[in-house]
């Protein structure tokens, strides 16, 4: 039985030490609510147990979700952005070849896997001539919001001046990609980033878990606008789960009001912020 922090960072070195990386990962996951001060520390441990079991795909998501959060420590970025170039040779030496514009002829019928390979390298394509296709990417119900997003950002650093249209929240959303505004440059994100600076006294692995949990919600309705009051729900969404994941007792002004007024709707984006942390 694993008591404080310090003991789980020395046991999951001692696993990374003797290449025990699923037994290491599955420690992580069961003790992940003890960590406080060495946040970093143990998420670096993650990462590289992630690499070496070669979860690509939950490695270089982790890796996306850290540099999303607004203020990291330098050599944490650094750590990082080495990995993520580390996961881009892993995937490019995966490919039998790099991707060509004849290759995306065919991205309507890449599964999720495939399109997570190539929407890093469509901004070196002209993409005026699969318009439909990418269309039909956005009208599959087999690919996940996180992955439409992560197209639709992709799509904007490319500028293709384009009409697309998407579901999300049972919302038709209609967007072009070149006047579209990045997801941490929308008034939503704004909104919620100023709320969550005036939480008081909690620790920064708090407040980085529930800045991390906000924007993989937001990212998973993007491009959506949504209402102040909506923004407000997902922040007492975030904060509750995460006194549940860290055992603590952070509240916000509102959140006694909203636990107990709008419970359903707190419920219900609890559980879809958890069933989104289960398939990144």
């Amino acid at each position: 039985m694993i008591t404080n922090e310090n003991e789980l960072l020395k046991i999951l070195n001692e696993c990374l030490s003797n290449n025990q990386y699923q037994k290491g990962l599955d420690i992580f996951n069961e003790y992940e609510y003890l960590i406080e001060k060495k946040y970093y520390e143990i998420i670096k441990i993650k990462l590289l147990f992630l690499l070496f079991l070669n979860k690509i795909i939950e490695a270089a998501s982790l890796i996306n979700e850290e540099l999303k959060v607004p203020y990291i420590p330098r050599d944490f970025e650094d750590f990082l952005l080495k990995k993520q170039k580390e996961i881009d040779l892993i995937i490019n030496e995966k490919n039998d070849k790099q991707f060509t514009i004849d290759d995306l002829f065919e991205i309507d019928s890449f599964d999720e896997t495939k399109l997570i390979q190539v929407i890093p390298s469509l901004n070196d394509f002209n993409l005026s001539k699969i318009v439909d296709k990418i269309q039909n990417v956005f009208n599959n119900p087999n690919i996940s919001n996180l992955i439409k997003s992560l197209l639709i950002a992709s799509l904007s650093d490319n500028g293709l001046n384009a009409s697309f249209t998407v579901v999300k929240e049972n919302t038709t959303i209609r967007f072009n990609p070149s006047t579209i505004t990045d997801i941490r440059e929308t008034d939503n994100y704004f909104y919620i980033r100023n709320e969550i600076k005036k939480l008081q006294g909690i620790e920064i692995n708090c407040m980085e878990l529930i800045t991390r949990l906000v924007i993989t919600y937001l990212l998973d309705i993007y491009p959506l606008i949504i209402s102040e009051d909506y923004c407000d729900e997902i922040i007492v969404a975030a904060i509750y789960l995460c006194n549940e994941m860290m055992a603590t007792t952070i509240k916000n002004d509102n959140f006694d009001d909203f636990i107990e007024n709008r419970s359903q709707k707190i419920e219900k984006i609890c559980k879809k912020i958890n069933i989104l942390l289960e398939t990144i």
